[in-house]
């Protein structure tokens, strides 16, 4: 497999060669005879063939070639996206009065476009149960065309038995169509199980930068060709940029892969632990329906996968999402970075009747324990005054500092749990330091106590205050394993000598919003900074 992704797919061996493709665009091809041009014109269908730009050119087909290797496919075809993947295979195999066997846990956009585009042109469609195995050939009819299922299901994360789908496909004349885009072929090869086409997303692993959208189609005989006329009669296509980054990305897919699956069963692992969760949808974990075929038909896991939190309101959930600094917002995965979405699963066929909320996690290459400490799950009462979380006493182990730059907004900090302790005010589900911009959310103590409406300065012998930063220019500064805080102003911080008995002079610091000078220098004991004064 790694020889694969380092040899396959690179320019032709001659001497003083480059490393990788180059970027190729253009749509026109000139030949010299009528003879050579009548000759590409009847093999257009053909990967390899340089007739048109649409058809592909030498990156294209060296992506193609290194994607046949990966699969152990005979053919692959490109189209601009994930879905276009979909769409065309599925338009090749189904026609007007045809049936088609959709799993009921497929992918949202795949759903939308069977039940609109496909059902309005007289394709009667079918959703089934995913985890019915070789108990879908009851559902086929003499006009089944094909069978399209997802391993694991979309969002809940369900493993079929590919083997048993596959098998009563083909004993039927049925054509199997997979998306699996979650696992890349660095932990499972459809084709090898018996599937007839695989669809996956590039625009995911495979390019592995969330800068690039393409999709795949591998398969193999008269079937896939099918897929490829019909994506180059629809003229669809991806661009010569797309093709180089995945051609990138592929370099090193398997180091990646390897990397999400220990990082997302970490996280899985420690979100499995939490009060709130009722079950982790990760395949790789019991908890998971299928995860018995997961264990016989795949090698490794990818870093997506869902978390059931119970007695939770829909609007805590938002909250909980909303909070969380390291965890992007986003409808896709498969890049570098973290993302988080709540989930609502669709169902037809089958009923999804659990009384919990689904969050969908995508872990990326953040550091790990960075992404625990901003991901405490969410319960019915959390409020963003009062985060229902604290450590078990004020001896604590604190959280992990957290790496910046100190020309950056401290927006990734919103969240993070620390100590306050005497020489803090109190005012209501607020703390601050007396002179200092900072705010803080109360997170422990006794708010009953507490007069919403008046101040009151802790005194040295009042129980150690665990706050959560709350404002935009919030520092969290960590001295010693009972990790103090240090949040004054910088006024007061010239005022204060230094404890290893260093002069800071010259030091300065504008309000943040306005901040542009950079760190040349920081003290470790007093943690005053020096700046330059270039923008």
């Amino acid at each position: 497999m790694s020889d694969i992704l380092v040899q396959k797919g690179r320019p032709a061996k001659t001497e003083g060669r480059n490393v990788n493709m180059p970027l190729e665009t253009g749509s026109t091809m000139v030949f010299d005879t009528m003879a050579e041009f009548e000759a590409a014109r009847d093999a257009r269908y053909q990967s390899g063939t340089i007739y048109y730009g649409r058809y592909g050119n030498s990156a294209v087909h060296a992506l193609e070639e290194a994607l046949c290797a990966l699969d152990d496919a005979e053919r692959c075809v490109l189209t601009s996206s994930g879905v276009a993947a979909i769409t065309c295979t599925l338009m090749a195999l189904a026609r007007s009065g045809d049936h088609l066997l959709v799993a009921d846990n497929i992918y949202g956009n795949t759903r939308t476009f069977c039940e609109t585009l496909l059902s309005g042109q007289g394709v009667e469609v079918t959703f089934f149960d995913a985890m019915a195995g070789a108990g879908v050939a009851e559902q086929f009819r003499p006009n089944t065309c094909a069978l399209m299922f997802e391993a694991p299901g979309s969002g809940t994360f369900e493993v079929p038995d590919i083997p048993a789908v596959a098998a009563a496909c083909r004993a039927a004349g049925v054509g199997s169509v997979i998306d699996a885009t979650w696992p890349t072929p660095i932990f499972c090869r459809p084709l090898a199980l018996g599937v007839d086409v695989v669809v996956a997303s590039g625009s995911k692993y495979l390019s592995g930068h969330s800068d690039a959208m393409i999709g795949t189609v591998t398969g193999n005989g008269d079937i896939l060709q099918a897929v490829r006329k019909t994506v180059m009669t629809v003229g669809d296509k991806p661009g010569g940029q797309e093709v180089l980054l995945s051609l990138r990305g592929l370099r090193t897919l398997k180091m990646r892969m390897e990397h999400v699956d220990r990082a997302g069963r970490d996280v899985a692992r420690w979100l499995g632990a939490q009060d709130r969760t009722l079950r982790v949808l990760h395949p790789a974990f019991e908890s998971c329906p299928g995860h018995e075929f997961w264990r016989r038909d795949f090698t490794g896991a990818s870093g997506l996968f869902g978390v059931l939190f119970r007695e939770t309101s829909d609007a805590a959930v938002t909250r909980f999402v909303d909070g969380l600094g390291h965890f992007g917002i986003g409808v896709s995965w498969g890049g570098f970075e973290s993302l988080v979405l709540p989930v609502t699963p669709t169902r037809t066929a089958s009923r999804w009747d659990v009384d919990a909320r689904l969050v969908r996690f995508n872990v990326g290459f953040d550091d790990l324990d960075t992404l625990k400490v901003t991901s405490r799950p969410p319960c019915r009462s959390w409020n963003p005054e009062r985060a229902h979380w604290r450590p078990a006493s004020a001896n604590s182990a604190p959280s992990p500092p957290i790496s910046r730059n100190a020309g950056q907004r401290s927006r990734d900090l919103l969240g993070v749990t620390v100590p306050c302790g005497p020489g803090h005010v109190e005012m209501g589900n607020r703390v601050c330091r007396a002179g200092n911009e900072s705010v803080f959310e109360l997170v422990a103590g006794e708010p009953e106590t507490q007069d919403p409406g008046r101040a009151r300065r802790l005194a040295p012998d009042d129980p150690v205050t665990w706050v959560r930063i709350a404002s935009q220019t919030a520092r969290k500064r960590v001295d010693g394993a009972h990790a103090a805080v240090r949040q004054e102003s910088w006024a007061s911080r010239r005022a204060r000598p230094c404890p290893a008995g260093r002069r800071h002079s010259g030091v300065r610091a504008p309000r943040l919003p306005a901040l542009r000078r950079c760190v040349t220098a920081q003290c470790s004991s007093c943690f005053m900074r020096s700046f330059t004064n270039s923008p």
